[in-house]
């Protein structure tokens, strides 16, 4: 199993480093950006189209990480209140008398 996940693993790579090899000029074209506000002045700048695609994938990362947390952190918040809630009640539960000590399970009294 092991020898054919890494074959399997090494065709992936071998198919997506001769896809970038061979659209390597495509990659490499810059691409010209304007950003008006309409009451500033009109801002340009080029940048390379692997740049952007490195850019924006990074982003989705993060993001799609951020997304995916949000429920786990919410998730932690519930059982830290939930457990507080436990404790609280533990603390607030008056100790047993000497007449419920005495008293076996089924509730006849010992003696």
């Amino acid at each position: 199993m092991r020898t054919f996940k890494l074959l399997i693993i090494s065709l992936v790579l071998a198919v997506t480093g001769l896809f970038i090899w061979q659209n390597l000029p495509v990659f490499k074209t810059t691409l010209p950006f304007t950003f008006d506000l309409y009451f500033r002045e009109q801002m340009a700048w080029t940048h390379s189209l692997y740049v952007l695609l490195l850019f924006v994938g990074a982003l989705g990362l993060l993001l799609g990480v951020f997304l995916m947390l949000k429920p786990y952190f919410n998730v932690r918040r519930l059982l830290a209140q939930e457990r507080l809630q436990r404790q609280q009640a533990k603390v607030q539960q008056p100790p047993p008398t000497t007449a419920e000590k005495t008293e076996d399970k089924t509730g006849t009294p010992n003696g």
